[in-house]
């Protein structure tokens, strides 16, 4: 048999071996930081999930997770940095009618007491603000309500350690793509993300403690399904939140592996599950193993 058949064949027999090691779900072993390695990926590939915003006291960033950082060649995040300010801004705001149109009076007046006693705003500063925006930015500003004490960010984090060190930043979507993914939502799905902090109201604070413990214990399988459970809107929008952004992630993941040590950064949430990063990696053929990662 001619050498050039023989490699050949050895090739495929290790990429079908590769292909059959996707990890059963969930996880028996698991960590925030994982290991990317197989036929043609660069030495020095790793996969790490984060949370977009964290309470100080469950955020995880040793030193040695920042010396892999250092000596990576390419930094890819879900954006490439924070996005500017006035590019954000327009696509926040609803091009026609007002924030109240997506909701009953009844859930417009829940919304006023909730703001007035939330946000220290009086009724009418507060509808003058919010009115010509999207319901997203609610349900953001209720989101960051809930955190008690100072937060930080791993992705300006990680953009500030890779400018200092002269990293370049890749991101897998843009500002305007992912507020894209926000639009395409059905009303009813935007309409129960503003309204859901007011229903668990005091049990909100909770849920956020619940998740952010279950990030610090680094198993990222009960991370993703509890982000299914957290929340009605997560679970019905899977497939376009995350699943159909996971495989559309891939190919470019695939790219950067293979031409550069890359480091990886992207929300947890993401890494976990049957259709989640990992498991579409490994179905890939790579190998994708935990590193173990202590704060």
């Amino acid at each position: 048999m001619p050498l050039k058949s023989i490699l050949l064949g050895l090739i495929l027999a290790l990429f079908g071996s590769l292909k059959a090691q996707v990890s059963s779900y969930p996880f028996e072993e698991s960590s925030l930081l994982w290991k990317i390695d197989g036929p043609g990926v660069k030495k020095g590939c790793y996969l790490f999930g984060t949370m977009h915003l964290i309470e100080k006291d469950y955020f995880i960033f040793p030193k040695s997770l920042q010396q892999i950082v250092k000596k990576t060649g390419v930094l890819i995040m879900e954006l490439n940095g924070t996005p500017k300010q006035a590019t954000v801004k327009s696509s926040l705001q609803l091009q026609a009618g007002s924030f109240f149109d997506f909701f009953t009076p009844e859930q417009n007046d829940s919304i006023v007491r909730w703001a007035v006693s939330n946000l220290h705003m009086d009724s009418t500063n507060f509808k003058t603000f919010i009115a010509p925006m999207k319901p997203f930015v609610m349900a953001q500003l209720m989101a960051q309500i809930q955190f008690k004490k100072s937060v930080e960010s791993y992705e300006i984090t990680f953009e500030n350690l890779a400018k200092n060190e002269g990293i370049p930043i890749v991101g897998l979507e843009t500002a305007e793509e992912q507020l894209k993914f926000i639009d395409q939502l059905p009303k009813t799905t935007q309409v129960a993300m503003v309204m859901e902090t007011i229903r668990l109201g005091d049990k909100s604070h909770a849920k956020l403690l619940e998740l952010e413990q279950t990030y610090q214990s680094q198993n990222i399988d009960a991370l993703y399904q509890l982000m299914q459970d957290e929340t009605g809107f997560v679970a019905n929008e899977q497939t376009t939140l995350v699943d159909n952004r996971n495989a559309n992630w891939i190919p470019k993941i695939e790219t950067y592996i293979h031409k550069n040590k890359t480091f990886i950064a992207v929300g947890a949430g993401h890494l976990g599950g049957e259709k989640g990063i990992i498991r579409l990696l490994q179905a890939k053929g790579y190998r994708v193993t935990p590193v173990e990662l202590r704060n």
